[in-house]
């Protein structure tokens, strides 16, 4: 019981949102400095106002609420390889830690046994751990149970491997964007002809419209030479 309320205090802790913080729940708030290395780091602590990686790093669910939020807003109004390509792998991220989730879920009642009136439950587990992708035979043994659901384990360790492969590779693309980052607002305001912009001082929002922008005007030019 002891253990259960520790266990209960630790998760409200978790769950209730930081008091005296202020989260950046939109574009036009979001510096492009701070969302081209919220991509590189995959972290959300960069829609904290006023963080700069200095901080001490915090989890809050409405922080990866925003996230999503503002992702989904970013991918109607972008057309970006980078950012595509990132936001796909992380949503296969999202795919695979479920996956894992429900199949440990599975495998550890399953491992606990079940009795002469609950082989209908077994057989609802293994039908079930099979449409996930992870066989296991409707007919055996405690024993051949034991065995196979030890294979099983060892199996879904792979999807951990699998996730954090892309979790590389979500940093590998991240590091891009934010390498090209100052290089593309030079270009970027080349072409539309306006000032030199700090990625640390414009938003997302407004860095968007001028790369949108510039991309009008370089069609505009593409099809006067055609």
């Amino acid at each position: 019981m002891k253990k259960l309320i520790i266990w209960c205090r630790n998760l409200i802790n978790k769950l209730k949102p930081h008091r005296n913080l202020n989260y950046l729940n939109s574009l036009d708030l979001v510096s492009a400095y701070a969302w081209s290395k919220m991509q590189e780091e995959n972290d959300y602590n960069w829609l904290r106002d006023g963080f700069d990686g200095r901080q001490k790093r915090i989890k809050d669910v409405r922080l990866e609420y925003i996230r999503k939020n503002l992702e989904d807003k970013a991918f109607l109004l972008m057309d970006d390889d980078n950012f595509n390509t990132i936001l796909s792998k992380r949503m296969e991220i999202y795919k695979y830690a479920e996956k894992y989730e429900l199949v440990k879920t599975i495998l550890q009642r399953m491992w606990m046994g079940f009795g002469d009136m609950q082989m209908e439950n077994r057989l609802v587990f293994i039908q079930k751990l099979k449409l996930l992708g992870f066989k296991m035979s409707e007919l055996n043994s405690v024993e051949g149970d034991r065995i196979e659901l030890e294979r099983l384990f060892s199996q879904v360790e792979g999807i951990k491997t699998k996730i954090n492969l892309l979790i590389d590779d979500i940093k590998v693309e991240g590091s891009k964007v934010t390498r090209s980052l100052n290089k593309d607002i030079i270009n970027v305001c080349k072409i539309v002809e306006c000032e030199m912009q700090d990625a640390k001082k414009i938003s997302q929002a407004f860095w968007i419209e001028l790369q949108k922008t510039a991309h009008e005007i370089n069609e505009k030019r593409r099809l006067k030479e055609q």
